[in-house]
């Protein structure tokens, strides 16, 4: 016997969702591979590459970035623990976004987030600079409805 049937979907199935991304350094300044994002309307269709993270649990699919000297990337220099950077993963509102004026321009798996990466610094660090320790927190928001 399994579970009973649910023929109503759950009003957060049918809602338009968004998954957001917090991220700070614990030790500052950050110098070693500080966190950097790009700035999605520089972005070409042609830029991004599907690829898969497997891990014991489960497949995803995730988006490849390729350099394009277009692409603008910013990242916060000497980011302090007190600076928190904020952005979106996903949206599965596809009005929205970086590719909303171009139904051509979108991920493969239709989430419309920010590219986004840590790099290694070419500046010389500065005097007692540490490794870096960060945290990032995901929260999944729910909108009833978005116009």
């Amino acid at each position: 016997m399994g579970p009973p049937e649910n023929k109503v979907a759950s009003p957060l199935v049918l809602a338009i969702s968004n998954i957001l991304s917090a991220w700070k350094p614990l030790k500052g300044p950050v110098h070693d591979w500080p966190l950097a994002i790009c700035d999605a309307q520089s972005l070409d269709v042609e830029d991004l590459i599907p690829g898969d993270v497997v891990s014991i649990e489960k497949t995803e699919e995730n988006m490849l970035v390729h350099y394009n000297a277009r692409q603008k990337w910013y990242y916060l220099s000497n980011q302090q623990p007190s600076e928190l950077l904020i952005f979106r993963q996903a949206d599965s509102d596809h009005r929205h976004g970086w590719y909303s004026n171009n139904s051509s321009r979108k991920y493969a798996n239709g989430d419309a987030g920010l590219p986004h990466a840590a790099f290694a610094n070419p500046l010389p660090p500065p005097e007692n600079t540490v490794l870096r320790e960060s945290i990032e927190v995901r929260a999944m928001v729910f909108f009833k409805d978005r116009k």
